[in-house]
C-alpha cells in the first residue's frame, strides 16, 4: 500500500500486480508427406496469439530438424520466426510449417516451440514421411481371406495393387484380389 497526501484528504492505494503474459496456439496439423522428387511438402499453418507480452514471440524448431517455418506460405523458410507484439498484444497470426526438401525415404518428427519471456511456452508435435516412388511397399493384413490360411502373410504391393498370400518358406503366391490401401513397410527396389 502507498499513502498519498495530495489535496486535503489523505488516501491509501494498492499497486495491483501486472497481468501475466499469455500465449495461445490453435493447431490442427495432419501428417506431412511427399514423394522423393516432389518436394518440399505442402505447407500447413497454425495460429499464434499473445496478450500482456513484454517480449517478442519466438516460434522455432531445432536447427537440425527436418521441418522449417515461415510467416508467409511462399516466403523464405527457416528454423525460427519472430513475431513482435504491439502494446503487449499479438493478434492471431498464421505461422506456416513444412517438411524440408532433400530428405531420404523414411519417417520424420520434430517439435515446434512457441515462447515469449514471462509466458508459459507451448509446443506442437510434427510428424511426416518421405516415400520413394520407385520402391516397393507392402501392407501385412492380419486376417486371412481364405480358409486354407496356414503360416502365410497377406501382402499388398504398390506395383499393380495385387493382394497375394505368400508362404514364408516356399515363396508360393496366390492372388486374392486387389486392394488400394498400401504403403506400410519398405521391402526394397
Amino acid at each position: 500500500c502507498y499513502a498519498s497526501t495530495t489535496g486535503t484528504k489523505p488516501f491509501l492505494y494498492k499497486k495491483l500486480p501486472a497481468e501475466s503474459s499469455t500465449l495461445s496456439v490453435i493447431a490442427d496439423l495432419s501428417e506431412f508427406s511427399y514423394n522423393i522428387g516432389n518436394e518440399p511438402s505442402t505447407a500447413q499453418s497454425f495460429a499464434v496469439s499473445g496478450s500482456n507480452l513484454t517480449a517478442d514471440i519466438t516460434v522455432s524448431v531445432p536447427e537440425d530438424a527436418d521441418f522449417e517455418l515461415c510467416i508467409t506460405e511462399d516466403g523464405t523458410y527457416a528454423s525460427s520466426v519472430t513475431i513482435a507484439p504491439s502494446e503487449g498484444t499479438v493478434a492471431s497470426t498464421d505461422v506456416f510449417v513444412r517438411m524440408k526438401a532433400g530428405l531420404d525415404a523414411g519417417a520424420y518428427n520434430a517439435t515446434v516451440t512457441i515462447a515469449s519471456t514471462g509466458a508459459t511456452s507451448k509446443t506442437i508435435s510434427l510428424t511426416g514421411s518421405v516415400v520413394d516412388p520407385d520402391a516397393v511397399y507392402y501392407t501385412v493384413v492380419t486376417e486371412a481371406p481364405a480358409t486354407d490360411w496356414t503360416g502365410e502373410h497377406l501382402i499388398t504391393y504398390t506395383n499393380g495393387s495385387v493382394v497375394k498370400a505368400l508362404a514364408g518358406s516356399s515363396g508360393t503366391s496366390t492372388n486374392y484380389g486387389t486392394e488400394e490401401d498400401v504403403s506400410e513397410y519398405l521391402i526394397g527396389n
